[in-house]
């Protein structure tokens, strides 16, 4: 079961979760559990979670609207090699500030050193 998985800190069935959560499928939509699933995926390194995770700061679903959190987790699905994070992070900038882009990149090079060792 996927929720078994989850709490058994697998990612892939962290992400599914959440999307459970966030598409009401089979359970009652719930946009905040949904993006505490999807927000653990992330913080494992999943890149697809990431990419679920700006776009949940993007839209504020389930959590505060955040550009420049949006902008750092497509930032860090893109490094690797997410491309729907690359088109998100590009139209992204468009309603960001130039120092906000630079807070964002500054942050997923921070999130990308405290999760390296």
């Amino acid at each position: 079961m996927v929720s078994k998985a989850a709490e058994q800190n697998h990612y892939k069935s962290q992400l599914a979760l959440g999307k459970v959560y966030l598409e009401g499928r089979g359970v009652k939509k719930d946009d905040k559990k949904a993006f505490s699933w999807i927000s653990k995926s992330a913080e494992q390194g999943h890149n697809k979670a990431q990419y679920e995770m700006g776009n949940l700061y993007k839209e504020g679903v389930g959590v505060s609207k955040d550009n420049v959190a949006a902008y750092m987790w497509y930032e860090l699905a893109s490094s690797q090699t997410h491309e729907g994070a690359t088109m998100a992070k590009e139209a992204l900038t468009k309603n960001m500030k130039a120092e906000e882009i630079a807070t964002a990149r500054l942050k997923a090079q921070e999130w990308k050193a405290k999760h390296s060792s």
